[in-house]
């Protein structure tokens, strides 16, 4: 015997419905995760760390960690910007800027 699909014999408006009340309760747990983070920063006397871009927008980081920590050893072998930016395939400007900073 074949089992039932899960959504048999809903309608449109059944799943409308559904998509409506789960969005409501999504919702609502949103606003008492909230809550209740406040409640903790009240309690404990500190605020959480926000984060520095909510939405996660914006460039992103051209170079890693190992990459800046390699343009500035090879800076201090004596190595010129253009080759490093040559052996990198990135910007003069870009070494530039990692070696200044």
């Amino acid at each position: 015997m074949p089992m039932p699909e899960p959504f048999e014999g809903w309608t449109k408006q059944d799943f409308i419905n559904e998509i409506d009340r789960l969005q409501r309760m999504n919702y609502s747990l949103y606003k008492d995760i909230k809550h209740i983070e406040s409640d903790y920063q009240l309690q404990n006397n500190q605020v959480l760390p926000k984060p520095a871009n909510e939405r996660g927008a914006g460039r992103k980081p051209i170079l890693s960690d190992n990459s800046i920590k390699l343009i500035k050893l090879y800076r201090e072998k004596g190595e010129s910007i253009r080759t490093i930016a040559r052996w990198l395939k990135i910007s003069v400007g870009t070494v530039h800027k990692v070696i200044s900073s």
